[in-house]
């Protein structure tokens, strides 16, 4: 799909007064592990250490009449969750439908 170039632009500045980009804290700034290992708390206690509750892989979240399992979230911290991957720019749309989709069922 093409988009034009207003269009984009229109879609970059909702984008800029929309979202809030944290910062990382400094020892995730730069990561040389993989996503399973990242998310794996004993692989990762720096996790825990800054307060993140892992819940990769956690099924038990998000239940719907779906037969297949739903995962809602990599991470939480206070009341802000985090979809972690680490891929190509389509794992990043992926991660976005995925944030989309539970929204959309915890609305429901």
């Amino acid at each position: 799909m093409r988009f034009n170039e207003d269009y984009l632009q229109f879609l970059d500045e909702y984008l800029d007064d929309h979202l809030t980009i944290e910062q990382p804290e400094p020892e995730f700034a730069q990561i040389s592990t993989t996503e399973t290992d990242f998310d794996d708390t004993d692989s990762s206690p720096l996790l825990v250490e800054h307060g993140y509750v892992v819940a990769d892989e956690n099924f038990d979240i998000l239940r719907t009449r779906s037969a297949t399992p739903g995962e809602a979230w990599d991470l939480q911290r206070r009341s802000c969750v985090y979809v972690v991957k680490f891929d190509t720019a389509q794992k990043l749309g992926y991660a976005c439908d995925q944030a989309a989709n539970v929204l959309e069922i915890l609305r429901k």
